[in-house]
């Protein structure tokens, strides 16, 4: 038995029916994924080794003064100040209110790294 042109085209139909579903699936999944590369590439820039270092200093578990950080890593008050300010911008730490002057992650620097990189294999 041959296919005539209007059982090619209701065939066509049928499977664009199918995949128009499916595409948007992996539309949302490629949106997701490029939004968690564009969130690392941002995050990875702001990150040098000097801010990383400072980061690390403000959550870790020594809870030092932004006045200590500087001393520390060899910087200006400014520039942990700035810092700081940056970093609670982007949400990644806050003030800690039960000990003013220290912070708290938001999002724990390893999970946000570990997400950030799961996202872009």
């Amino acid at each position: 038995m041959e296919a005539t042109n209007e059982d090619i085209l209701a065939l066509l139909r049928e499977i664009r029916d199918l995949l128009v579903p499916i595409s948007a699936c992996f539309e949302q999944e490629y949106r997701r994924i490029a939004r968690a590369k564009a969130e690392f590439a941002k995050f990875k820039s702001f990150l040098t080794p000097k801010r990383r270092q400072i980061f690390e200093l403000l959550v870790g578990p020594r809870r030092l003064t932004q006045a200590e950080i500087a001393s520390e890593v060899g910087s200006s008050q400014p520039y942990v100040s700035q810092t700081v300010s940056a970093l609670m911008e982007r949400n990644w730490i806050e003030e800690d209110e039960a000990s003013q002057g220290t912070y708290n992650e938001v999002l724990p620097f390893t999970q946000m790294l570990e997400e950030s990189q799961d996202a872009t294999e």
